[in-house]
């Protein structure tokens, strides 16, 4: 066996062994769940937020009235960000905010919704009759 010969064999054996690595990491990669895998499994187990009964309830048609009786709200425990709101928007009708901009109009929105729960009060969609807390 020559010189070049030997190299010629090594080389080749190289490039043949380099591609069986890849497939056994690649295999491996497959046998073992990724954390993201894991994190997603998690995230579909959780227990669903519309779960307690009476929180909220299916509406056939909406015809869009709203009302808001005494709501209060708060982020987090620290600081309450809605208190005692309390208004009635009639369906057909544009209702405007003399709030300042910054003024948790979209947190309005996020409770009409049903995305946020009220710390006190009730937000009604639709609601004809009386409500007793």
């Amino acid at each position: 066996m020559t010189l070049g010969t030997f190299f010629m064999f090594n080389i080749f054996l190289g490039l043949l062994v380099a591609p069986v690595f890849q497939i056994v990491a690649i295999e491996r990669k497959l046998r073992r769940p990724s954390p993201g895998s894991r994190r997603t499994r998690e995230i579909l187990n959780e227990k669903l937020e519309d779960d307690e009964p009476g929180r909220t309830q299916a509406l056939d048609r909406v015809n869009g009235l709203v009302e808001m009786e005494n709501v209060s709200f708060a982020y987090d425990t620290r600081k309450e960000v809605l208190h005692e709101v309390r208004f009635r928007s009639e369906p057909g009708t544009v209702n405007s905010s003399s709030w300042p901009f910054w003024s948790r109009k979209s947190t309005i929105i996020g409770l009409i919704a049903a995305f946020y729960v009220p710390s006190s009060g009730c937000v009604l969609v639709d609601w004809r009759g009386s409500f007793e807390p």
